[in-house]
């Protein structure tokens, strides 16, 4: 697979046709794309930044009826996905419900390995990929604005963006900007724990907030994420330690032995409970958790 960044460079040809290079290759339009169809909450995301609605969608966090609109959705992206029709999983959206929409666009969120998925739907409809491990969403929000002929809105939501996150930022107390070094962990389901590396989507919004990722001794903090024992728990040596625990049914991961080791640090501990449908990270999930974490680092 050629590694594209999705910032892409646009260039028009004789027929007015548009290349885009993007993660798995290059996609030429001959038109503004009306009709978008998307494989997850992170594009969903970043067509409602741009105001966009798409015409079907398929989630990796969201079950739902094949063909019908999906309810009680949680997801930052939620009013753009109202009335939407579900097309099925992340990895294996229903062809015949995505021909049936007729889309003139397919914007994917693709991991390694995805190529297969790439080539079906390219044959349905153009398809644009980009994998959020190499191509930041700023980037790629940049590229779908000129794509979608949204540029102005684009270019207008990251300046706000900006904005408020440089106001956050300020706003911690000097106990934080201090006494920066934070570490974070993931509590999925009792008894088990992720430690978070710079790779996952938390770090990197932690660092919009200029806190540095701390790991434990003989864990690289260049990991994305991996899993972490009471043992490794207890020899942390960091400033606070984040805990994002997982909500099911409206309710956290149950505390067990792992927020005792935790307790026992003596580390000042701030929660924050993780929506299962929240996209990893994306314009409106930055700008939904970043207040809160802020929030939180203010009160600890």
């Amino acid at each position: 697979m050629k590694r594209w960044t999705l910032c892409a460079l646009l260039c028009c040809s004789a027929t007015s046709a548009v290349s885009i290079k993007h993660d798995m290759g290059t996609t030429e339009l001959r038109s503004i794309p009306k009709r978008v169809m998307i494989n997850s909450e992170e594009g969903a995301e970043q067509l409602a930044a741009l105001g966009i609605k798409p015409v079907g969608y398929a989630s990796g966090r969201i079950n739902g009826q094949l063909g019908q609109p999906t309810p009680q959705l949680t997801t930052p992206a939620a009013p753009f996905l109202t009335g939407v029709p579900y097309v099925g999983t992340f990895t294996q959206p229903s062809q015949e419900q995505i021909a049936r929409l007729k889309p003139d666009l397919i914007l994917l969120t693709v991991m390694e390995g995805m190529n297969g998925l790439y080539n079906d739907m390219s044959r349905l409809a153009p398809t644009i990929a980009y994998n959020p491990d190499r191509t930041p969403w700023r980037n790629s929000l940049l590229t779908l604005g000129k794509v979608l002929g949204r540029e102005a809105k684009a270019k207008a939501f990251l300046s706000q963006y900006d904005k408020k996150i440089a106001a956050l930022r300020n706003g911690l107390p000097r106990s934080v900007r201090d006494h920066p070094r934070t570490t974070l962990i993931y509590l999925y389901q009792p008894n088990k724990a992720f430690m978070l590396g710079r790779q996952s989507s938390f770090a990197k919004q932690l660092a919009q907030l200029d806190l540095t990722l701390v790991t434990p001794a003989g864990i690289s903090p260049d990991i994305n994420y991996q899993e972490i024992s009471a043992e490794a728990l207890a020899t942390l040596d960091t400033d606070r330690i984040l805990i994002l625990r997982k909500t099911i049914g409206g309710k956290g991961v149950p505390h067990s032995a792992l927020d005792k080791v935790i307790k026992a640090s003596g580390k000042p501990t701030v929660e924050y409970a993780l929506d299962p449908q929240e996209a990893d990270g994306g314009p409106l999930s930055d700008l939904r958790r970043l207040p809160i974490l802020a929030a939180l680092l203010k009160g600890q």
